[in-house]
Parts: structure tokens; C-alpha cells; sequence
């Protein structure tokens, strides 16, 4: 049997009907449900529509997402949700590390928001600025091995760059377990995500 879970989109307009969403996963026997912020968004209106927000105190939809959470519990429902405050991440939750997104026409690239189904170049707003990305494909399935696209030297550094920022981060917490005062460590900021991610929703959390 084929294992469903529900996913959320939660807007401005319908963040008062998340609360009965895990009472709906119940009645249709789901066990597990995903909220989601709009983190790609092109235009006024979606941009509007976003309910997260780069102050935890001014924001006042995470009472409610945290009474969701307590309702999901108490009917025994998993429910996974997103930060509804910026926050910087070494590796977003897309995870290039371990996954892909593959399009409907074959092209391999680290997750959907870098490979939208828009043209290229495809425009997105991040923190109130409009960028413009050209979409990122390592290769083509249809053309290419995917065990050639995956060991590509381009794919290769761009998973390195996430690799470094997450041994960084394992180093600085080795040193903290090994007594080192906080003060003493070094300064240095992490390594830079790629370029294509740093206008990105997702490195910060979202």
C-alpha cells in the first residue's frame, strides 16, 4: 500500500484553516503532514501572501502553527513544519547532499527552486529584491548516465560547497564538546552557499 501524506501551503489567506488540517489527516487515515511556506514567489500578491517573517516577535501566525502541532499530537498525527523566522541554515532542507529533482524532461538539478517550470532565466524575489536565476541543470538523463551527471566536476563542487559549510559547522561544535570557550574559537564566517542559492528562502530556513 502506497504510502500519502498531506501537504499544506500555508498563505495569509487560508492560515485559519490549518487548524483543522490534522483532524482532516485523521478522518482520510493519513498519518503524516507537511506545512509549507511560499518561499518562491515571483509577483506582489505572493509576496503578500508569506506568513514567515525576519522577526520571531513580529510575527503573529506561529501561535497559531504551534497549536497545530499540539492538536497533531494529540490525535497522533506526524506533522512537520517549517521556521516561520529567518534563520541562516548550512544546508537547507532541500538537502542537495542527498537528493535531486529531475524534470519532466530529463534535466538533473539540486531541487525544484533551482529548476522551476519557468523559462530561464525565471525571476524570484528574495528579502523585497527581484533576482533573476538561469536554471541550473547538471546534465540531462536522456542524454547522459546519471552516474556521469552525478560525478560531474560542476556537481562535484556544488555539493562540495554545502560538504564544507557542514564540516564547518561539525568542527565548531567538536571544539565547543572539547571545552573551547566560545571566545577563543575561530571567527571565520562559513563557507558561502552557491550562488544560485544565496537568493534562496531555503538557506535561511524557510
Amino acid at each position: 500500500m502506497p504510502k500519502v501524506h498531506l501537504v499544506f501551503l500555508m498563505l495569509k489567506d487560508n492560515i485559519r484553516e490549518v487548524s483543522e488540517v490534522p483532524r482532516l489527516a485523521k478522518e482520510m487515515g493519513i498519518e503524516e503532514v507537511f506545512l509549507t511556506n511560499i518561499c518562491h514567489t515571483i509577483n506582489t500578491w505572493q509576496e503578500e501572501q508569506k506568513i514567515f517573517a525576519w522577526d520571531a516577535k513580529a510575527n503573529p501566525y506561529d501561535k497559531i502553527v504551534k497549536k497545530v502541532e499540539d492538536r497533531a499530537r494529540s490525535l497522533n498525527i506526524k506533522l512537520k513544519r517549517p521556521s516561520l523566522t529567518a534563520t541562516d541554515v548550512l544546508v537547507c532542507e532541500e538537502n542537495p547532499l542527498r537528493n535531486l529533482y529531475i524534470s519532466a524532461e530529463g534535466h538533473v538539478s539540486p531541487c525544484v527552486y533551482l529548476h522551476p517550470p519557468l523559462p530561464s532565466p525565471f525571476k524570484r524575489i528574495f528579502c523585497g529584491q527581484e533576482y533573476w536565476i538561469e536554471k541550473v541543470s547538471f546534465g540531462n538523463v536522456s542524454q547522459v548516465s546519471f552516474s556521469t551527471i552525478w560525478n560531474s566536476a560542476p556537481y562535484v563542487d556544488f555539493r562540495n560547497r554545502f560538504l564544507r559549510r557542514d564540516k564547518q559547522s561539525r568542527d565548531l561544535f567538536l571544539s565547543l564538546l572539547n571545552g573551547a570557550k566560545p571566545g577563543t574559537l575561530p571567527q571565520e564566517a562559513f563557507a558561502e552557499p552557491p550562488d544560485p542559492c544565496k537568493s534562496c528562502h531555503k538557506i535561511l530556513g524557510l
